[in-house]
């Protein structure tokens, strides 16, 4: 039988274990069926009587624990008799502490009184607060871009010195300088006092040379005028030698007819000579008025090129037109005058070409309203123009041979004539040519749009 006790005034407990004499492990009515019984029964014992042990360990412990919680209790009571001492010093001291608690009291309503109109001051503080952060924000924005300003001063500052130091120099060459021209200015009032009196001589003298001009004006005008009555003269008898020399060739035998096709041939460049002469004079003399009819482009450049072909073919040249297709074929203004520049063109091509092609092109370079600027141009395959005779082509007297053994007859003023008339309708003339390669002479000319497809013939 198993028992326990305890008794927790003295923290000890017991157990106990009775053997119980009725249990025999041979009883009959136990059988073989209660030695495992017997068996668990020994086993608890052995464990009881280990606890046991454990148990008085224990108690010691306890013992020796309990003896050091009495000296701690007599501690603690002189501890607590301290405290009753100190308790009764805090009570003082909390009185006192309550009649200051009361003061505090006043002076924390006090204080809480103020705190307000703190509270209010510091939101009052706050927006200036924020306005001041903005403020100062864009000082400091206005900070750095015056720091980048103030280093551009400096810079600039820097420049003016160095501008500065070399001006001073400046300054001092200009000193001497000035000190030169005041020398100089003295000097020039000396020869401006000799150039009045030079000036008044010139003056005379212009005078007297306008006066000449005058004169030789008049008598170039005088002289212009002679010579249109000269060669109109001229040319009357030069047209009967030339009609007479032709009724001679008709009836004349082989050796008359040398010697007529010579006087036939002279008379005939000595005829050009004078129309040139006679052109020539009415342009300086300012006395050429254009002639605003309708004419046939196409036919004007047929007839100088009909005038031309027997020379062309006795060099063995070949001849041609090309009219642009956006060119109206009627159109208005002077056809005499353009077929003088076209002939002019074509009679030099012919006389400085030993074969090849003169091609005759005309085009239209504007077409504003009623107005045409058209480019006449005669090319050639024979012996060119160098640069330098390009550039004085078109003065007067000027030739392409000039030499005194020259193989080309000419007077030099079909050119000049040529370009006088181009400008004079509105144009310009100028040459395109490579040594041995041959030469384009171009011109230009206003005309008009004819108002009606009539032809004045």
């Amino acid at each position: 039988m198993l028992m326990y006790s305890s008794r927790t005034d003295e923290s000890v407990m017991v157990y106990k274990i009775t053997n119980n004499p009725r249990i025999e492990t041979t009883s009959p009515h136990l059988g073989v069926a209660a030695e495992p019984r017997i068996a668990l029964a020994k086993s608890a014992e052995a464990e009881i009587v280990r606890l046991n042990v454990r148990f008085d360990e224990s108690a010691a412990e306890l013992v020796v624990a309990n003896k050091e919680l009495i000296f701690q209790n007599e501690e603690k009571e002189k501890r607590a008799a301290e405290l009753v001492v100190a308790n009764k010093e805090l009570i003082f001291q909390n009185e006192e502490k309550e009649k200051r608690a009361a003061e505090l009291v006043v002076a924390n309503k006090e204080l809480v009184f103020q705190n307000e109109e703190k509270e209010k001051r510091a939101a009052e503080l706050v927006v200036a607060n924020k306005e001041l952060v903005f403020q100062n924000e864009e000082k400091e924005k206005r900070a750095a871009e015056l720091v980048v300003a103030n280093k551009e001063l400096v810079f600039q500052n820097e420049e003016k010195e160095k501008r500065a130091a070399e001006l001073v120099v400046a300054n001092k060459e200009l000193v001497f300088q000035n000190e030169e021209k005041e020398k100089r200015a003295a000097e020039l009032v000396v020869a401006n006092k000799e150039l009045i009196f030079q000036n008044e001589e010139k003056e005379k003298r212009a005078a007297e040379l306008a006066q000449a001009l005058d004169h030789a004006e008049a008598a170039n005008r005088a002289k212009s005028a002679f010579l249109v009555n000269m060669t109109h003269e001229l040319s009357t008898p030069m047209t009967v030698i030339l009609g007479v020399t032709e009724l001679a060739l008709m009836s004349a035998d082989p050796n008359q007819t040398e010697l007529l096709n010579m006087v036939m041939k002279s008379s005939r460049t000595l005829h050009a000579l004078m129309s040139d002469l006679i052109d020539m004079a009415v342009l300086e003399s300012e006395r050429m008025v254009l002639t605003e009819l309708n004419f046939s482009l196409s036919q004007v450049i047929d007839d100088s090129l009909t005038e031309k072909k027997p020379a062309a073919l006795a060099k063995g040249l070949q001849m041609s037109r090309e009219i642009a297709a956006e060119l109206p074929d009627i159109v208005c203004g002077d056809a005499v005058r353009l077929k003088q520049i076209l002939n002019i063109f074509i009679g030099n091509a012919v006389k400085f070409s030993e074969g090849g092609q003169i091609t005759v092109r005309a085009q239209l370079l504007t077409d504003v309203g009623h107005s045409l600027l058209l480019r006449f141009s005669v090319s050639d395959q024979g012996i060119g123009v160098s640069a330098l005779q390009q550039s004085q082509l078109f003065q007067t007297f000027v030739q392409i041979d000039g030499s005194s053994t020259r193989k080309y007859e000419g007077t030099g003023l079909g050119l000049a004539l040529a370009r006088r008339i181009s400008r004079l309708m509105g144009g310009e003339t100028g040459v395109i040519s490579v040594m041995g390669s041959g030469s384009t002479f171009w011109a230009t000319a206003r005309l008009r749009r004819a108002t009606d497809g009539s032809v004045v013939h």
